[in-house]
């Protein structure tokens, strides 16, 4: 008669990548603060030139920056934006296009003004 040798196999916490294949699909969640007024809109021309690029629109980045989307920016910078849009300061934000290039977006404390702008033109 054959013997099997059974072991117990060293059991672990599941991640939900692990157990839902659907979290591996689904983009970075977006952190959403209070939305704040964006005032006058700046694309400057390294910033148009991007987006024509890309062949995507700024006011979709825009939307995203002052309605809290701000999956690519890091995350110490989304807790100074929570911050900064509960006191009255700037907030900025980084967005990465379909071709890879980026675009910043800042707006002044008063949110009298908000830039579009690359990395390169500052």
């Amino acid at each position: 008669m054959m013997q099997l040798h059974t072991s117990t196999p060293q059991v672990r916490p599941l991640t939900p990548a692990e157990f839902d294949p659907r979290c591996r699909q689904q983009p970075k969640p977006a952190r959403r603060c209070v939305s704040f007024a964006i005032g006058q809109v700046v694309v400057t021309p390294g910033a148009h030139a991007a987006l024509d690029r890309s062949g995507e629109a700024h006011a979709r980045f825009l939307e995203r920056h002052a309605t809290g989307d701000w999956r690519e920016t890091p995350a110490d910078e989304v807790d100074e934006n929570c911050e900064a849009i509960a006191h009255g300061r700037g907030v900025f934000t980084q967005h990465r296009l379909r071709n890879g290039a980026a675009v910043w977006i800042a707006t002044r404390e008063d949110r009298s003004r908000t830039v579009v702008f690359t990395p390169d033109e500052i």
